[in-house]
């Protein structure tokens, strides 16, 4: 038996309790103390590997055994588990680039596979060690289609005007340094260059959103000014707003006084309500519409904005990106917390389809594609799939 990309079955041996060691030290990390679902996901894996189960790795076992899902859990249909694994990825990358030294075994999970491989950097040159040459890629949203996203977009009964052709957008942003408890965001902290994946026009923030009783087809965050008569608080929404329908999983809608009556909160609903403190600061605070459940608190202060137009929705982009990008604080909860709605499920095996194209994803996508069809959510099934 031997570990699979990286130890030969007599070096893993010898090295079982650095990568608990490594495990350990990475499971006490901020990245992770926040998400019990990712810390039993990463935990099982590496566990089942070195007592050499790695052949039980699976979407399946990892589901029931590691997340607590039911015995009826079925992964072709449910990418609960695959959307886990692209955030935990993602974490790892962004937990390694943050470290000062990158001596020790280092943990990965290669895209296509649940199957953990260790590399220790030191000893690359050895002949005890196996280590794989593929680059760990960081995971990232594919290709959405066009056809794909136009049909989605144009089955809401409510949309208000035509969308153009779609195309992914690879956008250089800065990365928003934040505190460990997310209590001070500022300007002068989105100083470190990072690459990350945006899909500038979106199925979800389209939607023109009118009171109901039926259940949306994607999850709704609701923004809510405390001073609608204040320019500056309604510009601050205008940014806000801008930057959250750059993301695709989410109906991002703002929130209409003079509406009767009180729209219906489903569990995978959240409200953001925001506050001006000063001319330049706010206070933001995010919340389950349902609940009540505060899970974000934030004040977002914006040094120089008055004399700089870019300054605001610069920022903006930056506390957007830190709520919706695959391992922000919204999709984190909602993935957590939350069963998916037919078109999230759907939309989120497409983009599973999109990025690594086997057979197997291709089966899920069409079923679901169909599903929405018969449902009368699209009109056909793209012809791409």
């Amino acid at each position: 038996m031997s570990l699979v990309g990286a130890f030969k079955e007599n070096s893993m041996h010898n090295n079982k309790d650095q990568i608990r060691l490594a495990l350990a030290h990475m499971l006490a990390d901020d990245h992770f103390k926040s998400s019990p679902q990712m810390s039993a996901f990463l935990s099982y894996i590496v566990e089942q590997t070195l007592a050499g189960q790695s052949d039980r790795i699976k979407a399946y076992t990892i589901a029931v055994d590691a997340l607590g899902k039911p015995d009826n859990f079925d992964p072709q249909s449910n990418p609960s588990v695959r959307v886990l694994a692209k955030r935990l990825r993602d974490t790892m990358d962004d937990y390694y680039q943050s470290r000062q030294c990158n001596s020790g075994i280092k943990i990965c999970i290669k895209p296509g596979s649940y199957v953990p491989t260790f590399e220790q950097p030191a000893l690359t040159s050895t002949n005890d060690f196996s280590l794989s040459n593929a680059t760990i890629l960081p995971s990232a949203l594919a290709e959405t289609p066009r056809q794909m996203m136009t049909l989605l977009r144009d089955s809401f009964v409510h949309y208000h005007r035509q969308i153009a052709a779609i195309g992914v957008l690879l956008m250089a942003v800065f990365a928003w340094n934040l505190s460990a408890n997310y209590t001070r965001l500022s300007r002068a902290s989105a100083a470190t260059p990072m690459t990350t994946t945006l899909v500038p026009v979106d199925i979800a923030s389209m939607e023109h959103i009118e009171p109901h009783s039926n259940r949306p087809t994607l999850p709704r965050l609701t923004v809510i000014n405390a001073h609608p008569s204040n320019p500056k608080a309604r510009q601050f929404g205008h940014h806000v707003i801008q930057g959250l329908r750059e993301y695709q999983t989410f109906i991002v809608q703002e929130h209409v006084p003079s509406h009767q009556g009180k729209t219906q909160d489903w569990p995978e609903d959240y409200t953001l309500h925001y506050s001006l403190l000063d001319d330049s600061a706010f206070s933001v605070m995010l919340s389950h519409a349902k609940s009540g459940e505060i899970i974000d608190k934030a004040q977002i202060d914006m040094p120089g904005a008055h004399d700089n137009q870019t300054v605001m929705p610069s920022v903006m982009r930056h506390y957007a990106k830190r709520l919706l990008n695959t391992q922000g604080v919204i999709l984190s909860n909602y993935f957590e917390n939350n069963e998916l709605t037919p078109t999230m499920r759907c939309t989120l095996l497409f983009d599973a389809y999109y990025a690594d194209k086997t057979r197997a994803k291709h089966q899920s996508a069409r079923q679901c594609a169909t599903e929405l069809k018969n449902a009368g959510t699209i009109p056909e099934i793209p012809a791409i799939l």
